[in-house]
């Protein structure tokens, strides 16, 4: 499909649409506790065919109006899986607008309702990522008073969307839906983007709570730049952590991987240096020792690996300390999500 229009005729007709999801995205974006690098994404609906999608490897905090997000024809993807049981992911061409890859999951943003916010939340993911984790989500909706649609862990793309959209037909919604995806995170879907922020912010508080793992206690992360233009970690929970010598590179590459976009930002790209370093394509070199992170990468990919590492070792330590078990993505899980060729 092509739009016949240029960028401002689009926002001369949906702008007010695009700009509540254009805040939507930036008020998410802004907290590293619900969203890593170019994690999570978000979308709303323009018209009975387009709806705006968050551009993949987009950052939630850098869209506005005119940037970040691709434009598919929603219908045409309903369709699809219909038929085929898949989406091509084909875009709706819009002069002024990148075009940009959608995000892998946009088959399931078509599916749900006007607005919809996706987040790799740090509250919610400490039980979507651990082995009690459906037990708890029930209590959680109980006490909350909402329905809250647990779904098993299942690949990113056509296999996630196929199960949550048996999961949404069983249920009998889908304008306003929430949906707690195993290791992935959380989806709200509603009419209203303030509903959407709104919704997200009490069942993260609930979660917060539960486990008593509180945003204040989230640790700020920072990646400083040397005078001779190196750039080095200044993230204290790091160092601290690093030094008490219980992490390893498996840890956060092979045996605890508890989302599926912390292996491609990880594997490979990380390497715990004794000695002298031994992969030239690693961009973050750790010296356990020492507690030092050093990068030899661009800023947005130094603040990508440390925002992950930081979220993974927030993961596991809380889920550890409330008493339950992680539960991290099997081998199969792995090997499929090498397969997607994702890169930072």
């Amino acid at each position: 499909m092509v739009y016949d229009r240029n960028i401002d005729e689009l926002l001369k007709e949906y702008g007010q649409d695009i700009r509540k999801f254009a805040d939507m995205c930036v008020e998410t974006g802004k907290r590293k506790d619900y969203v890593q690098g170019g994690g999570g994404n978000t979308s709303v609906k323009l018209s009975d065919t387009l709806m705006a999608v968050k551009a993949s490897g987009s950052h939630l905090s850098d869209v506005n109006e005119r940037f970040g997000y691709s434009v598919v024809d929603y219908q045409r993807a309903h369709r699809q899986i219909a038929e085929l049981g898949e989406f091509d992911g084909r875009l709706v061409t819009v002069e002024g607008i990148s075009n940009s890859k959608a995000s892998i999951e946009v088959g399931l943003h078509a599916l749900l309702g006007k607005y919809v916010l996706h987040t790799h939340s740090m509250y919610v993911n400490l039980a979507a990522c651990n082995r009690m984790g459906r037990e708890i989500v029930q209590k959680a909706a109980g006490e909350l008073g909402m329905e809250i649609i647990y779904i098993p862990y299942r690949n990113p793309g056509m296999e996630l969307m196929n199960t949550t959209r048996a999961a949404l037909a069983e249920a009998g919604g889908w304008e306003s839906a929430v949906l707690i995806l195993e290791n992935h995170g959380i989806f709200v879907s509603g009419n209203d983007a303030v509903y959407c922020i709104d919704i997200h912010e009490r069942i993260n508080r609930w979660f917060s709570e539960f486990f008593h793992c509180y945003p204040k206690d989230y640790p700020d992360v920072r990646v400083y730049a040397l005078p001779d233009g190196g750039l080095v970690s200044g993230t204290s929970l790091l160092k601290k952590r690093l030094k008490k010598g219980d992490l390893t590179e498996r840890f956060f590459t092979e045996d605890c991987i508890v989302f599926p976009y912390q292996r491609p930002y990880l594997y490979g790209n990380i390497e715990f240096v004794k000695g002298e370093p031994r992969n030239p394509q690693a961009k973050c070199l750790i010296y356990p020792a020492e507690g030092q992170i050093e990068y030899r990468a661009t800023p947005g990919q130094a603040a990508t690996l440390e925002e992950t590492m930081c979220y993974v070792i927030g993961i596991y330590d809380a889920v550890t300390a409330a008493g339950y078990q992680v539960k991290a993505l099997s081998p199969e899980d792995i090997a499929y999500i090498d397969s997607l060729q994702v890169l930072i």
